[in-house]
Formats: structure tokens, C-alpha cells, sequence
């Protein structure tokens, strides 16, 4: 039987051209169709990119939607993007799987838009015939493969012929550049780098139908019932044996599944791989190459990119490559423990440990210290500096981990170092030394606009006096790089008062940086950041110290700010983050909310400090930032629920200097029944100084209650009281 006479009945479509692969397909329906040049064409982002090179070599521009559960388009994710511009939506079936045509094509009817139905991965009855044409692919790895080779076919003679004459102009089949082209496409999707002219390759997408390959795709044709048979069998198999893995679709033209974490997809690919055993991963959303569209506007397709792996189904290769090896490799990977890396175990941070270990995780404790507080609780432990990004790095190879979490700012710069030359989540050791450096952090937000006080950089006390006097006094003196806990930050009313801060602030950092005192309450937010896509779960306001130190001495939630001011507080938050670079991992940034909105200080790249994430964010709304980002550094699509906000205030022990003669009131106050916790810094026998930093503060106590203001009862009651005794 005539190839294209067979085309047609497995369609029921009545007219044929044959092309010379699937993308010359679209290609020739795209001139055919004698558009106005910028005409937009709808496409999945989570796609091959020849359906994007061919509509930019036809002048058309390539706007992108996400895609569902499913991997396909569907009426909610290509709605949103139709413009009075739109002319053409692009429909594959993903992997084989059917997309619901109908609401699609009443969609396109309304707005009469045409629809080109990518059958490139389905050539089976009851798929095709839906849209205004429908292209196939015989190009290798298809279920006909030919090697190369494509049709389209529609029940519009005009267009058919219209299509003819544009394929009969074609050049012959040039396949010359193709190691070129691929190296080029990979390179741009990894780097996020931006493609325009594909001129050069276009005889690499573009050209005649090669009649010699009609007797393989009638041989395939003639086969292709056995074959999909054969490929079901083997998807059986998969599902059965692999129960953990959720298969995608489920389409036969790959064997896709779904692996919950990214980082143990990576980690089964990388050990098929070790075996010369054949895997997969797809695809890297190619909004990138041709668009200024952001990754943020498809989580759907982020997902499937990070999470899909795929197995072989093809019969011919399995005959040479049993599918038992590769089912007890991933086996043996499913049942290995997680493991993540903590940098620091100490009284605020081994809270995180139990933490970690409920989503099903190990937990390796690194730190400088023998005995930290969280050594009983780690699964394994490793004395090391965690500012010792090479010592870390070899130690996580040792237990090949799974992530690395850091608490503190000292940890941001050796978690990125780790993490990226481990190729685990994380963000680029460029964004994390920004998200620890102010003027740095400041500079990128000046350019950003986001709103931040006045500020110089200075170095010398003649440097600041000249700055104070351009800014205007009150100013803000601290060091540019401090590492968290208020460490060298001072307010200056006048001259003397600017000397004494300066020459405090330049104990921590050659580079200072001077500021405008700011007015209004001033408040901590806590988040997460996954994929470029901000959750905020609480905002805190802040009593400090007297001046001129800028010391917390409570931290209290829900803040007293209005819905709005929230609302423009987690926007503002939002856009820091984003100018930043920040793409994954934890999101605690500083602000004041002035007359005039909110104001950043600055943001860091770990959870917030004093048990705030494990401790007063579950108990103000039963949100968990530890557990959130464990779930993110997994590579999980991490989760959170809210319930009704409770009072809760973190108050911070402020002792009389000298030395700790007694701490048990500390520990009697812990068994209020408001009091959460109450920890002493000190032990009988320590000296206690004053108050300049963070780290001066004496102990710590939580108390919660239905609302805040009785919290704050407690808190003052408790203030009132002796809980750590010097002389």
C-alpha cells in the first residue's frame, strides 16, 4: 500500500505530503499559511527545540505556555497566553500521551487560530485528525524511525498543495552541521543563553523528502502494531518493578517516569550510566534559547526537566541490553537514605536535625567543634571548619550526600562551593557571596531599583564624616560583610558618635558602609526560594536594644503590620530575592516599614537565626522553613500548610555583666506552661559582657499564647525577671 494512502487511514485526514523530517513539516505548514512576519506561534516550553528553530526561520515568534501533570498542553496553560497576535498553537503528544484536543480547538475556533497537531511521538491510531493538520516524525528514536523523514497531512486540498509547491523548492537532505548545531542548542539551554539567527542550520531542519526512506517507514508502519505491544510490556515491567517512580502519562514512546527528588534521578542516571547502561533525562525548557520568557512562568515544565527519567523501550536495543540490570541499579539507588550535610550543630542549629531526618533523610553533622549540641542527634559526624570549603567538599564526597544546608552566613559561600561542584541544588557561588555582601547585595539593588536606604562605601573615619555629612545625620555604620548578628553596627547622631562606631565596625571588615537611619518598625521575613519562585511563610517585627548598637532583643510574630503593608513587604522581599539571583534555598531578609513602604537592609541565603525556623515559625502558624528546605535541597517539590495564627515571642536574655554564678531560673522558667524554651549561652563560672553584637546575649526563651498581646505579657514578665544571675 501507497505510504501516504496508509498516512491517511491511520488519520483519516485526506490529503499527504511527505517532508524531510517532522520539523519541515511544521516548517511548510507555517509558510504555507503566508503569515504576517512576528506572528506568534503558541508551543510547550517542555519540548524539543526544532519546533522553536523552524518558527524562527520561518519570521515567526515562538511564545511559550507551561504544560500539566502530564507533560502536555491543555486549555488552562495555552488560554493565558493568547494575544490578538496569536495565529498558530503547536499541540504535541508528549511521549505518546493524548492531549485533550477539544477544548483546545473550541479555543482556537474562537479566536480562529490554527492548529498544527505534533504527532512526532504518537504514530497510532486514535491520535492525529484533530487539529487543522497534523505532521509526523520518522526521525530516530520515533516509534516509525526511518532515521529521518516526516509528513503532514490535512483535509484542506488548497493547503496540501500550497505545501507541495514550498517542499518541491526544497534542497536536498544536509545533515553536515548537525554536531554543530547540537553542541551549540545544548551550550545555550545550560547557560540560559538566548539564540536569534538559525540561518546557518536551516538545511539542517529544512529539506526535500528522501524517497529512499519510504520502504523503512513502511517496513516500521508494517511492524508498528508489534512494536507497541512489545514497548507496553516493557512499561508494565517498569511500573511493576519501579512502584516508587510515577510514570508520565503513560505514553510509549519513551518510558518516562517521575523520580520524587532531582538529586536521586541525577544520582540513578549517573549509576546506569557507570554501567554503559542506556538512560535519559528530558527536557530543559527551550524558552531560553528562543524567548525573554522566565523560567518562573513554567513550574510545570521545571519540574519534568528536573524530575523525568527515561528508560528504554525500544525492542530492538532491549534484545542487546536486558532491562533486569537496569531494574536493580535504580532498585538499589531507591532504597539508599538521603543524606543531608549540616554546617553547624550548635544550640540554634541542631533543632534543624530532627527536622531533616523526618522527611526520611540522614543527617551528616560537620563542625569545628568535637562535641556540639547536635552531635547526639546527627547520623554521622565530621569535625571541620565549614568555613573550610575544600575540607567540606571532601567530606561530602566521602558520604556522597544529597545536599547541603547552611544555617548561618558562614556557611552560604562553602554550601554553594559543595553543592555546585557536586552538582546538587543550590545556588551559583557568585549569588551567595551577594546574598552575604552588602555593598554588593546593595550595589545589584540600586540597579534594581529595589528600595533601599542611602548608602556609601567607606574606609577611612574622614571617609565617613564626609558621607554622614552628604546623607545627613542620624546614620547607620556597619561592616559591609559582617556575618550576621548585628556584629560591628552602631547609630551615629554627630561626629564623636560616628568616630566610636567606626572604629567598632572596622574590628569585622575593611569595607564600611554608611547609611541612612531609616524610621519605622523594623521587621525579619522568612521563606523559601525554589526554581526562582519565592514562599514567604512569616513576618516578624523587632524590639532593639537601646541605642546606639542595633541588637534584637525580641522577635515577635504575627508583626503589627496591616494586610496591605504585608502584602507590599512579601513583594518588595519577592524582587530583592529575584535581582539577587537567587533560584534555591532558604530567604531571610531584614526590613523596616517606613511612612513611605518597606526598605531593605539586606537578605541572606539561610534560614533566619534563634530557632526561628524550627521552632517559632511552627508554633506562630504551623509553617516549617527547615522542613520546606530540605525538601528543596532534596530536589523535591517541597510542601507547607498554614493553620490559625498564635502569638509567639523569641526574647533574648540580656544578664548583668560579670560572671554566671547561677542559670537554674532559666531552666525553672522552661516549665511555665507558656514557655516553649528557655536556654542559657552561659554556664556557671562564664563572664557575660556587654551587649555590642549578637553573640553577647546571654540566653534565649520563647514563650506562645492564643494572641500576641498576652505574648507579649509574657515576654515583659519574663524580661522583668533575673533568669541568669552574675556578680
Amino acid at each position: 500500500m501507497d505510504l501516504k494512502i496508509k498516512l491517511m487511514e491511520l488519520t483519516g485526514l485526506t490529503n499527504c505530503v511527505l517532508t524531510g523530517r517532522g520539523a519541515t513539516a511544521i516548517y511548510l505548514i507555517l509558510k504555507a499559511l503566508n503569515l504576517p512576519e512576528g506572528s506568534e506561534v503558541i508551543m510547550p516550553s517542555f519540548l524539543c527545540p526544532s519546533p522553536g528553530v523552524v518558527t524562527k526561520l520561518a519570521k515567526l515568534n515562538p511564545i511559550f505556555c507551561d504544560v500539566g501533570e502530564d507533560c502536555n498542553i491543555n486549555i488552562s496553560t495555552v488560554k493565558p497566553k493568547i494575544t490578538s497576535n496569536t495565529r498558530v498553537i503547536i499541540a504535541p503528544h508528549i511521549f505518546g500521551t493524548k492531549i485533550k484536543m477539544e477544548p483546545i480547538i473550541t479555543l482556537a475556533k474562537k479566536h480562529d487560530i490554527f492548529i498544527i497537531e505534533d504527532c512526532a511521538q504518537a504514530v497510532e491510531n486514535g491520535l492525529g485528525g484533530k487539529g487543522d493538520a497534523t505532521i509526523f516524525s520518522f526521525g530516530k528514536t520515533k516509534l516509525v524511525d526511518a532515521g529521518y523523514g516526516g509528513a503532514v497531512l490535512t483535509n484542506d486540498p488548497l493547503l496540501a498543495k500550497k505545501i507541495k509547491e514550498i517542499e518541491c523548492e526544497l534542497p536536498e537532505v544536509q545533515l553536515n552541521k548537525s554536531e554543530k548545531f547540537y553542541y551549540l542548542m545544548n551550550n545555550a539551554l545550560e547557560k540560559n543563553l538566548k539564540i536569534d539567527d538559525f540561518e546557518e542550520y536551516k538545511t539542517l531542519f529544512i529539506f526535500k523528502y528522501d524517497n529512499s526512506k519510504t520502504k523503512y517507514i513502511n517496513e516500521a508502519l508494517s511492524n508498528l502494531e508489534t512494536n507497541l505491544e512489545k514497548r507496553k510490556a516493557t512499561l508494565t515491567t517498569l511500573c511493576k518493578e519501579l512502584p516508587e517512580l510515577k510514570v508520565v502519562g503513560p505514553g510509549i514512546h519513551r518510558g518516562c517516569f517521575f523520580v520524587n527528588s532531582s538529586i536521586k534521578r541525577d544520582k540513578i542516571v549517573r549509576d546506569l550510566r557507570e554501567k554503559n547502561l542506556w538512560v535519559g533525562t528530558l527536557y530543559t525548557p527551550i524558552n531560553r534559547v528562543f524567548s525573554n520568557q522566565k523560567d518562573s512562568e513554567f513550574p510545570n515544565a521545571i519540574y519534568a526537566k528536573n524530575h523525568i527519567i527515561n528508560f528504554i523501550l525500544t525492542p530492538n536495543i532491549l534484545e542487546k541490553e536486558p532491562l533486569d540490570e537496569t531494574i536493580k541499579i535504580v532498585k538499589s539507588r531507591l532504597k539508599k537514605p538521603q543524606i543531608v550535610l549540616l554546617l553547624g550543630g550548635s544550640h540554634f542549629y541542631a533543632p534543624a536535625i530532627p527536622i531533616i531526618q523526618s522527611v526520611g533523610a540522614k543527617v551528616l553533622l560537620v563542625d569545628r567543634d568535637e562535641n556540639p549540641i547536635g552531635k547526639a542527634l546527627a547520623n554521622y559526624f565530621e569535625v571541620v571548619d565549614i568555613i573550610d570549603k575544600n575540607g567540606v567538599l571532601q567530606i561530602a564526597k566521602k558520604y556522597d550526600v544529597d545536599a547541603i544546608m547552611a544555617v548561618n552566613d558562614y556557611g552560604v559561600l562553602t554550601a554553594a562551593y559543595v553543592a555546585n561542584a557536586l552538582n546538587l541544588v543550590t545556588n551559583s557561588e557568585e549569588v551567595a557571596l551577594a546574598s552575604i555582601e552588602k555593598l554588593q547585595m546593595r550595589n545589584i539593588w540600586k540597579k534594581e531599583g529595589v528600595k533601599i536606604p542611602k548608602f556609601k562605601l567607606i574606609h577611612s573615619l574622614k571617609e565617613a564624616k564626609n558621607a554622614a555629612l552628604e546623607i545627613g545625620y542620624p546614620v547607620i555604620i556597619k561592616p559591609s560583610g559582617n556575618m550576621g548578628a548585628s556584629r560591628g553596627i552602631q547609630k551615629a547622631n554627630s561626629n564623636q558618635e560616628l568616630h566610636e562606631a567606626f572604629n567598632e565596625a572596622i574590628k569585622y571588615d575593611e569595607n564600611i558602609l554608611i547609611e541612612e537611619c531609616v524610621i519605622g518598625t523594623e521587621h525579619s521575613v522568612e521563606g523559601v526560594i525554589q526554581n526562582g519562585n519565592v514562599t514567604i511563610f512569616g513576618i516578624s517585627q523587632k524590639i532593639k536594644t537601646p541605642e546606639p548598637v542595633r541588637v534584637d532583643l525580641a522577635v515577635f510574630y504575627p508583626s503589627q503590620l496591616f494586610e496591605k503593608q504585608q502584602i507590599e513587604v512579601i513583594n518588595e522581599v519577592t524582587k530583592a530575592a529575584k535581582s539577587l539571583g537567587l533560584k534555591n534555598g532558604a530567604v531571610h531578609a531584614e526590613i523596616c516599614y517606613t511612612k513611605n513602604g518597606p526598605v531593605l537592609f539586606e537578605i541572606a541565603s539561610r534560614p533566619g537565626g534563634g530557632r526561628i525556623p524550627s521552632d517559632c515559625l511552627p508554633l506562630f502558624n504551623c509553617t516549617n522553613q527547615t522542613k520546606a528546605l530540605t525538601e528543596i535541597l532534596l530536589g523535591k517539590h517541597f510542601t507547607f500548610k498554614k493553620c490559625n495564627e498564635k502569638g509567639v515571642v523569641l526574647g533574648f536574655i540580656i544578664a548583668k555583666p560579670g560572671k554566671v554564678i547561677d542559670t537554674s531560673p532559666c531552666n525553672k522558667t522552661s516549665e511555665l506552661e507558656y514557655v516553649h524554651a528557655c536556654e542559657s549561652f552561659k554556664k556557671v563560672g562564664d563572664i557575660v559582657n556587654e551587649v555590642k553584637a549578637g553573640g553577647d546575649r546571654a540566653g534565649y526563651f520563647i514563650v506562645t499564647a492564643n494572641s500576641l498581646d498576652e505574648a507579649l505579657d509574657y515576654y515583659n514578665q519574663l524580661c522583668d525577671s533575673r533568669l541568669i544571675i552574675t556578680r
